[in-house]
Parts: structure tokens; C-alpha cells; sequence
């Protein structure tokens, strides 16, 4: 039988990771203030999976292929930062850097020399290379209950319960998270 709903998740923009801003030239930035070149990549990554994605929705017609755009949803994120209470978008809230990224990957977090910010909801970054909690809350709004999802997650859920025998418990549960979220 093999797999009928499945998301396949797109790369952030890895070029507005503190790692990245601290170790490339300030020069090559983008739009966002972050690492334009980095950013290139992740977006032929994404564009090359999403094409994948469409022949494999072709090829399985019975399946639930959906796209979780991570980019757009950390730009939108970045965005409206404060919408989310987030107000440090390069910054790491963990780590030991001289530079304006608190960035060095000589002292990573955890090192005898790195400190933590006092308040990490605050920060997109946690150490450079992970988000903060925050983040991926934000980020998982952004998905649940937005447009981050390609088809939405409310369809993937609508799909599968259409499958279900009517008094199925994965089906009454399903039917409370609609009720509870708003998806």
C-alpha cells in the first residue's frame, strides 16, 4: 500500500542563520538582510523538490503529496516578528561571538565561554545553526493554520477522514482538533 499522505518539507533560508552571517561577507546580502548566495541555494533546493514533488503527485493520484514552504513561512515570520513577540531575527540568543551575531564557531553554545539570552522567545536564532522554540512555534502556525502548506494541512485532514469509517476514534479526534484549532 505504501504511504498516502505525506509532507515534504522545503529548506529554510539558511542564509539568515547567525552561522551564515557571521562567516559570510557582508557584502552578499539579500533582500532580507540575510546571505543572498546562502539563500540562492536553499531556493534551487526547494524549487527542484517541489518539481519532484509534482511528478510523484502525478504518479500517485490516490496520495496526499502537500509542500511545507519553510522559506516563505520563516520570511513571513521574520516579517512580522513582532506579531510573534520575536524581536532578535539574526542574532543567536546562545553563543560567544565578538560580532553583532554572537557567533563564533570556535565557542559554540555550551562552551565554558558562551552565555544565553535572558528570553528566547525573543530570537529566531538559538545557536547559530537551530531556531529558537519561538520559532518553530511560529513557524508551525504558520503551517497549521495559514498557507504554508501546499495542499493546505486542513485538505491532507479533510482527505483522510473521507478514508475513515464514521465512528472511527482517529476520526472523532481529527474532528476535534478542527473544532479546537480553526484549521
Amino acid at each position: 500500500m505504501g504511504a498516502k499522505y505525506v509532507i515534504a518539507q522545503g529548506m529554510p533560508p539558511t542564509g539568515c542563520l547567525a552561522f551564515s552571517m557571521e562567516t559570510y561577507n557582508i557584502t552578499d546580502r539579500d533582500e532580507i538582510g540575510c546571505v543572498g548566495s546562502v539563500n540562492d541555494l536553499s531556493n534551487i533546493h526547494n524549487k527542484i523538490l517541489q518539481q519532484n514533488l509534482r511528478g510523484l503527485r502525478e504518479q500517485f493520484p490516490g496520495a496526499v503529496i502537500a509542500y511545507a514552504d519553510y522559506n516563505n513561512a520563516y520570511r513571513y515570520v521574520m516579517k512580522n516578528g513582532g506579531d510573534y513577540g520575536i524581536t532578535q531575527l539574526y542574532k543567536a540568543c546562545c553563543g560567544a561571538g565578538p560580532g553583532e551575531y554572537n557567533f563564533n564557531i570556535l565557542a559554540p553554545c555550551g562552551s565554558s565561554v558562551s552565555t544565553s539570552c535572558t528570553d528566547p522567545s525573543q530570537y529566531i536564532n538559538w545557536d547559530g545553526f537551530h531556531l529558537t522554540e519561538a520559532m518553530y512555534k511560529a513557524i508551525s502556525e504558520e503551517f497549521f493554520t495559514k498557507t504554508a502548506i501546499y495542499p493546505s494541512f486542513r485538505h491532507l485532514l479533510e482527505h483522510k477522514m473521507q478514508s475513515m469509517t464514521p465512528n472511527s476514534i482517529v476520526k472523532r479526534k481529527i474532528k476535534y482538533c478542527f473544532h479546537k484549532t480553526q484549521l
